[in-house]
């Protein structure tokens, strides 16, 4: 499947705000990387909601900065744990809280991380690189990251970019 979606550094979201939205889901992430190599990356990923973990595997291979093929399964907890010793580990475990929602029929989600306290990331699924994204008038965006190799998941298990 291909991917593609734009990100965005924004001011910290009113969480109760998010809570109050009609079709929210909240997802408690932790997110580790797998040792890969540099066209592919590969982790594995714990959601919990509502009190139900998921545990999946995850390979995205690169097509350009907004689009990735994405290749995404549900594993179980014997696959999750063999996985794991493939850890990269020059990477840490990134946790996060993700609240996904719908706006105008576009998928949002916003990533909470423990380490920021002003700013969230928001990521929005698009059907094409051209896509026009409306955000909903509670988003305060700080700025594009889509190409900012800083702020990808990946790069913030290894370096945590400073809050602007």
């Amino acid at each position: 499947m291909i991917e593609t979606e734009r990100k965005y550094l924004i001011l910290y979201p009113d969480i109760s705000l998010l809570l109050a939205l009609p079709d929210i889901t909240v997802g408690e992430i932790e997110q580790t990387y797998l040792m890969s190599d540099g066209a592919t990356t590969r982790r594995v990923r714990k959601t919990v909601v509502d009190g139900v973990t998921v545990l999946q595997k995850n390979t995205k291979t690169k097509i350009s900065s907004m689009s990735r093929i994405e290749d995404e399964s549900e594993i179980g907890d014997a696959e999750y744990r063999a996985l794991l010793a493939e850890r990269d580990p020059e990477l840490n475990t990134i946790c996060k809280t993700r609240y996904t929602f719908y706006y105008l029929g576009q998928k949002f989600e916003i990533d909470v991380y423990p380490f920021w306290h002003n700013s969230a990331i928001c990521e929005t699924e698009l059907d094409s690189e051209d896509a026009v994204v409306d955000f909903p008038d509670f988003i305060a965006i700080k700025r594009e990251v889509t190409t900012d190799k800083r702020y990808s998941n990946k790069a913030m298990a290894k370096s945590i970019p400073e809050e602007d």
